[in-house]
C-alpha cells in the first residue's frame, strides 16, 4: 500500500506549481494506521491518524443530520497546511477505509482529490488482500494497543 501513497505523492510533485506533500496515509474510522507514506514527523503518526478519523466521524454524522450520502472527503485548511481526508469505502469487516493527506497550503487540492479518487479503488482492494492489515482491522481494542506498539517500532526503525 505504500507504494501506492509513493506514487500519488510523485504524481502530485510533477503537476505545474506544485506545493509540498508532507505524507499520506490510509487509515480505519477508528484512527488505526494501515500504510504510511511521506516525510511529516513520524511522532505525530499516530495522533494525525486519530485527528482524520475524527474529521471523518464529524462528516460521517453530518451526513445523518443533513441526510446525505457517505461523505466524499473533508478539509481542514491552516494559514500554513492543510489536512485531507478522503472515504475509500468500507472494508470487508465494514470498517470505513480512509486515505488522508497532509500538504503545504499552496498544494494544488483539486488535483490531489482527482489522484485520491483515481486510488481509491486499488487502496481499497489492497485493504482486503492484505492479511496483516486484516488481522489489525480484526483486534480488538485491548489488544490493540500491543500491536500499536509495534507497528510504531516498525514505522520509526526501533
Amino acid at each position: 500500500m505504500s507504494e501506492v501513497l509513493d506514487e500519488l505523492i510523485e504524481a502530485t510533485a510533477s503537476f505545474p506549481l506544485p506545493g509540498l506533500i508532507d505524507g499520506a496515509f490510509v487509515l480505519d474510522g477508528d484512527g488505526r494506521l494501515l500504510a504510511t507514506s511521506g516525510r511529516y514527523l513520524r511522532r505525530f503518526l499516530w495522533e494525525l491518524s486519530a485527528l482524520s478519523a475524527a474529521l471523518a466521524g464529524v462528516a460521517q454524522q453530518g451526513q445523518i443530520y443533513l441526510q446525505a450520502r457517505p461523505f466524499a472527503d473533508v478539509m481542514v485548511l491552516y494559514d500554513d497546511k492543510q489536512l485531507y481526508v478522503c472515504n475509500v469505502g468500507l472494508s470487508n469487516r465494514s470498517t470505513p477505509v480512509l486515505l488522508a493527506i497532509v500538504a503545504d497550503v499552496r498544494t494544488n487540492i483539486g488535483f490531489i482529490r482527482i489522484r485520491m479518487k483515481q486510488t481509491a479503488k486499488q487502496l481499497l482492494s489492497l485493504v482486503e488482500s492484505d492479511a496483516s492489515v486484516q488481522k489489525l482491522l480484526g483486534l480488538r481494542e485491548e489488544e490493540l494497543e500491543g500491536a500499536m506498539r509495534t507497528l510504531s517500532s516498525v514505522f520509526t526503525g526501533g
